[in-house]
């Protein structure tokens, strides 16, 4: 027997199914930032040991420079770790859901 809420439960199912596609390419996105900035930082620290001969404002702007990747990465990282979190849990409901379909689809069978 079909229940009447089946078709809102399968829309449930398609927009947790898309939430949970969108907080991966989320990840996808942080992580390649997250990189990006690791680069940068070593990129910056090499040009700071290799600062001789060079004018203090040039040593200022690469301080500056250092110190905007190493905050935005700690954002990044911080970010990451929630969307981490979001990501698991979506995972959970969606195996629920599935499990759910499943015990549905052995009772309607009995």
């Amino acid at each position: 027997s079909a229940h009447p809420n089946n078709e809102q439960r399968n829309e449930w199912v398609e927009e947790s199914q898309t939430k949970y596609k969108d907080s991966l390419y989320r990840l996808g996105t942080l992580e390649q930032k997250i990189t990006q900035h690791e680069a940068s930082i070593k990129k910056c620290t090499r040009k700071s040991i290799r600062s001789v001969g060079v004018t203090t404002e040039h040593k200022h702007r690469l301080k500056n420079e250092l110190h905007h990747h190493k905050t935005e990465l700690a954002k990044a990282e911080k970010e990451m770790i929630e969307m981490r979190k979001v990501v698991d849990s979506q995972l959970r409901a969606l195996f629920l859901i599935k499990l759910y379909k499943e015990l549905e689809g052995q009772e309607e069978a009995v």
